[in-house]
Order: C-alpha cells, then sequence, then structure tokens
C-alpha cells in the first residue's frame, strides 16, 4: 500500500522553542518564528495519508493549528500511543470535523488502559454527560488491549486504510507505551529500551521507522538518545528513518549533524513529507 506521511510536530514535550528559555536554538527561534525554521517544533504527531483517507497518530496540544497548516479538512482514524498530555491533549479539536460531516465516524483506537480516563476527562465529548448541549463528534472508541509481556506482539484490523496494524507496548517511565508496525512502516515514540525478543522478532521486517531521539547527549533518563535511536535501528536492520520527539538541545542547522547521523537516518522537521510503501 502506498501511503503519504506528514510529520505534523517532532518536538518533545515542551515544544520548541521552550517558553522563558535562553537556550541558542529558543532563542534563534524566537528572532525567526518562521514556519520555514526547521528548529520550531509542535509536540510529536503523525499524519497517514493513503487512498484519500487520514489517520493521525496522537493528538498534540498544536493539533489544531497542525491540521490548519497542513489543509486537512476531514478525518478518518486516529491512533494513540499513550496517556501522556504531549500525545492526547488535541483530543477536544477533532470535534470540529463533526460539525460538517454529520455522517462519518472517526475510529479513535486507544490502549485500554486510557479508556476511563478517556470517559472521566472527555465525557462531555463521548456523550457520557447529558446536561453538555454542544456538538458532539461522531467517534467511535476502539479500545486496544494491552499485550501480556513486553515481548508480545498484537494486532489489530484499521477500517480506514483496510489492513492489518501490529502493536507492542513498553514502559517509559511508569507509563505503558503502544508502538505501531504498518506493513514495512514502524512508528516508535518515547521509547529507552525496548525488549530484546520484540527486537528479534521485528528484525529485517522494517524498511522505513519514524522512530524518537532526544538529543545528542550521552544519557537521557526516560527517553532514548539519537545515537541510542540509531544503535536499535541498527539492530532491527533499518535502513532508512526519521528522528522525532526532538528536544531544544539539538540544531538542525547545526552542520556537525551529518558526521553524528548514519547514512539513511535524518532529523525530522514540521511538515516533513515522505512517500513510502507500507
Amino acid at each position: 500500500m502506498e501511503a503519504r506521511l506528514r510529520l505534523l510536530g517532532t518536538g518533545s514535550s515542551a515544544g520548541i522553542p521552550i517558553l522563558g528559555c535562553s537556550c541558542k536554538v529558543c532563542c534563534s527561534c524566537k528572532a525567526n518564528f518562521s514556519s520555514k525554521n526547521k528548529n520550531i517544533r509542535t509536540r510529536s504527531s503523525l499524519l497517514i495519508s493513503s487512498g484519500g483517507k487520514n489517520l493521525v497518530i496522537d493528538t498534540c496540544p498544536d493539533f489544531r493549528y497542525q491540521m490548519l497548516r497542513e489543509g486537512i479538512d476531514h478525518l478518518d482514524s486516529v491512533i494513540y500511543t499513550h496517556i501522556h498530555f504531549d500525545h492526547i491533549s488535541g483530543f477536544d479539536d477533532i470535534r470540529a470535523y463533526s460539525f460538517w460531516d454529520s455522517y462519518s465516524t472517526i475510529d479513535v483506537y486507544i490502549p485500554d488502559m486510557m479508556y476511563e480516563l478517556f470517559l472521566t476527562r472527555y465525557s462531555y465529548f463521548l456523550g457520557k454527560n447529558i446536561s453538555y448541549k454542544g456538538t458532539c463528534p461522531r467517534v467511535a472508541i476502539r479500545k486496544l488491549p494491552t499485550p501480556k509481556t513486553c515481548s508480545s506482539i498484537l494486532s489489530f484490523h484499521l477500517d480506514c486504510f483496510d489492513i492489518d496494524v501490529e502493536y507492542f507496548c513498553f514502559k517509559h517511565s511508569n507509563t505503558d507505551v503502544f508502538a505501531y508496525r504498518f506493513g514495512r512502516f514502524l512508528y516508535l515514540t518515547d521509547f529507552k529500551y525496548l525488549d530484546s525478543k520484540i527486537v528479534d522478532q521485528l528484525k529485517g521486517k522494517i524498511d522505513f521507522a519514524v522512530i524518537s531521539g532526544i538529543n545528542f547527549k550521552k544519557e537521557h533518563f526516560i527517553h532514548s538518545t539519537i545515537d541510542e535511536t540509531q544503535e536499535l535501528l541498527d539492530k532491527l536492520q533499518v535502513n532508512k528513518a526519521v528522528i522525532t520527539h526532538i528536544c531544544h538541545d539539538v540544531d538542525y542547522y547545526d552542520p556537525d549533524n551529518i558526521h553524528r547521523l548514519k547514512s539513511g537516518v535524518s532529523l525530522g522537521y514540521d511538515g516533513m513529507s515522505v512517500d513510502i510503501n507500507m
């Protein structure tokens, strides 16, 4: 299946520039606050388009702006990786698509451990609060069961593309995170380590990945550094990848990046588009 990937956002949880930060990258972004500045990063999210259908992975706080910037006038599906604010807080904004389309339903795939929180936080949104008088979106919540172990791979059928999607789970600090494999494409964010059995199962099965790498430093306590991410890509035998979920320690325009990144690996930027065969 041919698909177009658009990196809606490529920043870490605070975005870039970070409020109140006086580092070189943040100051340069404030001085040149332009959509052409590839150091300006909204929170991480991905759009996958194929056959006239649009799917988004994670709705970050900047979701509304991202969809306006990319000119996306309809949405078919949303998939969530985990419950953190920078990945879910744009959920309310999908409601606007129901203003203009009273027939289509947006499928929302969520890890099952997120379900009760969604019901509580978005009770008005999901029709559970009878006092709410505003427009409710046409959504179908589809719970994905959490794999029993960090070495298990499960799958579900994704209706909008009519394909099966594999997923597995890992710990991000004390939070469960899901990663998704669409055929030969992998989306993996907010990881530090993967179970070796998962690596063995995925080895040689991925042609392209959008994968997180927080910075070029030696260590981060809950996120993979870019060097650690590249080591994982080698283990998985992935030849082409784009790094996302990048913090302000990384300057996109630093000429030394060419020596830090392996062949086939590049830094992502907001609005970046890649055509792949999944």
